[in-house]
């Protein structure tokens, strides 16, 4: 079905997923959020600038926590997306909409919090590979009227919640940091987690120091990206977006 997001059955679908905060129509004049940060005449602005085909153009969907109906829905509205949730394989977390370039890229997590970007109609990964020139043909494509770099915002900071999010899952706990800080070190001045035994090298107090700085480091930079996506899905549980597949 192509992408124009016209019919009775795809409108009211679309309206029941943002009533419960599941999509985004980025580039709306409903879209409060993004009229808090940048003003009434935003849209205005931007027409006046680009002209108006820009709008509409771009929706994002969090597919966390959709029913199994939905998720039919869905796929009976876009078949293509099927390929993208094959069982015991990683399925997407997000889902932009490209109505104008007629493009669903969906994007999620996998093993140690690596993400994948695949096209839906070809099913191909689309994520750009090491030092390859950014924006690739691809996404020359899907950013070409999204004028304000949403998607690539939403991107960047997913990318900074992923890694952020596995360093610190490799982390002990700040429970048990705080906990051996207290205990003090043992005979060899060293100290050790419940974990590690006497043949282990074991910690200082200023390395134990370093972990709780690096946590809280780690942790705003989650923060700030859980900000960034909460603007457009309110009732997003956003740490859910990480598989836990360590």
């Amino acid at each position: 079905m192509p992408l124009t997001l016209n019919s009775p059955e795809q409108l009211a679908f679309y309206e029941e997923l943002k009533k419960e905060g599941k999509l985004a129509d980025i580039y709306s004049e409903n879209q409060h959020s993004i009229i808090e940060n940048y003003g009434e005449d935003w849209l205005r602005e931007l027409d006046e600038k680009h002209g108006p085909a820009y709008r509409n153009h771009l929706l994002v969907a969090q597919l966390l926590y959709w029913s199994d109906e939905q998720m039919n829905k869905l796929f009976n509205l876009f078949p293509s997306l099927k390929a993208q949730f094959i069982p015991g394989k990683h399925h997407p977390t997000i889902l932009f909409f490209n109505l104008a370039t007629q493009q669903i890229l969906c994007v999620g997590l996998g093993r140690k919090n690596s993400s994948f970007y695949f096209d839906s109609e070809t099913n191909e990964h689309v994520k750009p590979s090491y030092q390859e020139k950014m924006p690739t043909p691809y996404f020359d494509k899907f950013y070409k009227l999204d004028h304000h770099w949403f998607v690539n915002q939403l991107l960047n900071e997913l990318e900074a919640f992923a890694t952020s999010h596995y360093e610190w899952s490799c982390l002990p706990s700040e429970e048990e940091i705080y906990e051996l800080l207290e205990n003090g070190p043992n005979d060899d001045g060293q100290y050790r987690f419940s974990h590690e035994d006497s043949e282990d090298d074991g910690h200082s107090k200023e390395e134990l120091e370093q972990m709780l700085e690096d946590m809280e480091k780690l942790q705003d930079y989650m923060d700030d990206a859980k900000d960034t996506f909460i603007q457009y899905f309110p009732n997003m549980e956003f740490y859910e977006l990480s598989p836990g597949d360590f």
